[in-house]
């Protein structure tokens, strides 16, 4: 028995050494710098198929938000973008000047822009920034946004976090839901050795012991969801999103998004197609005698989902070609690294069998009679539930960012605005123009390209970097 509650402790301890604190600073950088592809990709490609010679121009990477590295501050996604456009108009092969560096948070030096004008790639955060980047240059900058071949987005949260829709309250309830599971579990785990009855242990060592589970629930969940929601223990502390303006815009159809990228609105419900299935009904077939009878025949029947959509409104500008690169692998462990990625799957696992044994013996004393006294069918209840929660881990999670379609930290729907989009209520509706510059591949079936891979990873993929180069090369052949 002390060896299984040991291994609980040391599962503890290798989570709480995992993650850093988040802490605060007064000072927020700019995140773009040069995006060099490989000559790998670039080789032979240069051409527009008749001999002429093309130049992609230069091409900016703007980074994502920080994640476990998030720093609190009162900096907001158009403070940065205002210092990435003040870094790019400004932009040298080598940036000397200290008081410039130190107002506008030069954490990269960028080449100048070439006359063949330049493209801004966005990955994560940074996919909702170009896009909002592009309306600055038109609001701002008439010069520099001629020179804007296209905008592309990687994983973008291009409509905003989904798992924050509604702010921060409606998440705080389901994460306070995960930490009372985890609470409770731990609880069960605890309460094995109890030989008094439920009420008198409650009343005594339950209640020293409380407080400290609650607190070991609540720290667990951060520790193991801290590289995907760095913000996680804020929320759970009951602190606001508006404490967090960065956070905060990133919301769906937070006023940031709303003034500077997509409006949506008209939100409805429509029975949408979801697959077939084959069952046995009865139908009347002919006979050799040329009458008929009725018989059982396997047919095959659709199968219909309520599915829940609204229309959209582009904010950037219509006249700028807009490419979409969408992660599908659903693998939120992958998010906090490799190795942390493997040792949170196997964490998970380990506290999932850890529950799962301590629920099976607290059956087991319920069967024996006594365990009946001292609350045995609660605890092993409660250990069951944990089990679920440590063996279903990515299930739990996919719960939080409320859609079972996505790349481990953004919702599939969320990364890409549509083309065109009609009335799903109504059959055979026209379609009409949201953002008719879309770039499609030709290889690709939507008007978003769609990738086998996680949030994090997506980016330094070589068939990403093709993807993009073919994205810029189509948009400069074909303008």
């Amino acid at each position: 028995m002390k060896k299984i509650i040991i291994s609980i402790l040391m599962f503890f301890l290798v989570f709480s050494g995992i993650f850093a604190d988040v802490s605060e600073s007064d000072k927020k950088e700019a995140k773009i710098q040069n995006w060099k592809l490989p000559k790998e990709v670039m080789k032979d490609k240069t051409s527009d198929g008749l001999g002429a010679t093309i130049s992609l121009g230069n091409i900016y990477l703007f980074g994502g938000f920080e994640g476990e590295k998030y720093k609190k501050d009162s900096t907001s996604l158009l403070d940065i973008i205002e210092a990435e456009y003040n870094i790019l108009k400004h932009a040298t092969d080598k940036v000397e000047d200290v008081d410039y560096i130190n107002k506008y948070g030069n954490l990269y030096t960028v080449s100048p822009i070439s006359d063949d004008g330049f493209t801004i790639v966005g990955h994560s955060q940074g996919g909702l920034r170009v896009l909002a980047f592009a309306k600055y240059l038109k609001d701002h900058d008439s010069e520099l946004f001629s020179k804007l071949k296209c905008v592309i987005t990687v994983s973008g949260i291009t409509k905003g976090i989904k798992a924050l829709e509604g702010g921060f309250a409606p998440t705080k309830r389901q994460l306070y839901d995960y930490a009372g599971i985890i609470t409770n579990g731990l609880y069960g785990v605890f309460s094995i050795s109890n030989t008094i009855p439920k009420g008198f242990y409650d009343i005594g060592l339950g209640t020293m012991f409380s407080e400290t589970l609650k607190l070991a629930g609540n720290k667990i969940l951060v520790l193991v969801l801290k590289h995907q929601m760095p913000y996680i223990g804020y929320i759970l502390d009951g602190m606001s999103e508006n404490e967090f303006p960065e956070i905060r815009d990133m919301i769906p159809q937070s006023e940031f998004i709303k003034n500077n990228v997509v409006v949506t609105y008209g939100k409805y419900n429509y029975k949408a197609e979801v697959g077939t299935k084959k069952c046995l009904d009865w139908k009347e077939v002919p006979n050799r005698w040329g009458g008929t009878y009725w018989a059982l025949r396997w047919k095959t029947v659709p199968i219909h989902a309520i599915k829940t959509t609204c229309f959209h409104k582009t904010k950037f500008p219509k006249e700028i070609p807009v490419g979409y690169i969408v992660g599908t692998k659903v693998d939120t462990a992958s998010l906090a690294g490799e190795e942390k990625g493997k040792k949170i799957d196997a964490g998970a696992k380990i506290f999932g069998g850890v529950m799962a044994t301590f629920a099976g013996l607290h059956i087991a004393k319920s069967i024996w009679g006594f365990g009946l006294f001292t609350g045995s069918p609660r605890y092993s209840a409660y250990c069951i539930k944990a089990s679920k929660l440590g063996f279903k881990y990515q299930n739990y999670v996919n719960k939080l960012l409320k859609s079972n379609k996505n790349d481990g930290f953004v919702a599939e729907e969320s990364q890409f605005i549509p083309k065109e989009e009609r009335d799903m209520r109504i059959k055979n509706s026209p379609f009409k123009d949201v953002h008719k510059k879309t770039i499609q591949m030709d290889k690709q079936p939507k008007y978003h390209s769609e990738f086998p891979y996680s949030h994090v990873e997506i980016i330094y993929k070589f068939e990403i970097k093709k993807h993009v180069f073919d994205m810029i090369k189509k948009v400069t052949i074909e303008p």
